[in-house]
């Protein structure tokens, strides 16, 4: 449902969305009983309020908030706040940060700045940067246990992209790093899986608008 408050320069807008995933259920060990099968499912109910403002010619704004109930955990919240700035004819600055929490100890930060060139109308060149954080699955496991430790990434990119008037071709890509946190006593055996590795990441979207 979309609200607009201030003709052409103010919206707000709200979602609802339910998803349901089949996953690969987890197995907890106790001392003295069987070995206990997780679920295989899950429901995840989202409710999110973006607010959407136009506060110069140059100047765009959005700020979103939302909550997330999956089956199994507590409620998760998050919000971000994104800022587009035209510099110049040609050239657009896209700013986004973002933070979520869960109970009863999960945090997450990202920040992604974008600087797009339009070249001809038609073709645009961009470079872009992002950052992740957050504090590492929430597990209170008393034997072995897979969940992963805290976790930062970082990703540098270029990009070309296509527009043509319902369909874009985006071709971009660039290196990737990720390093984990140390392991705790209960996921050491799983260090192969957490150690810190630098990727290559090469990405062609299309996009069509019926």
């Amino acid at each position: 449902m979309r609200w607009e408050f201030a003709p052409t320069t103010g919206f707000l807008q709200f979602d609802y969305a339910w998803q349901k995933d089949e996953i690969a259920p987890g197995y907890e060990k106790k001392p003295f009983e069987p070995l206990a099968r997780g679920r295989d499912d899950l429901d995840t109910h989202t409710v999110r309020v973006m607010l959407e403002n136009v506060l110069t010619p140059s100047l765009r704004s959005q700020i979103t908030g939302l909550v997330m109930d999956t089956t199994g955990r507590e409620l998760r919240y998050g919000g971000q706040a994104s800022l587009n700035w035209a510099l110049a004819e040609s050239w657009v600055l896209r700013s986004t940060v973002g933070y979520s929490e869960e109970a009863p100890r999960f945090e997450a930060w990202f920040v992604d700045e974008t600087l797009e060139m339009d070249i001809d109308e038609r073709w645009y060149f961009s470079l872009t940067g992002r950052w992740y954080s957050d504090t590492g699955e929430i597990d209170d496991s008393l034997l072995l246990s897979s969940a992963a430790p805290k976790l930062e990434t970082s990703h540098i990119g270029l990009g070309i992209r296509w527009q043509g008037e319902n369909s874009a071709v985006k071709l971009s890509g660039g290196p990737y790093f990720t390093r984990y946190g140390v392991l705790g006593p209960y996921t050491e055996p799983f260090h192969n899986l957490y150690r810190g590795r630098d990727w290559g990441i090469l990405q062609l979207a299309f996009t069509h608008q019926f």
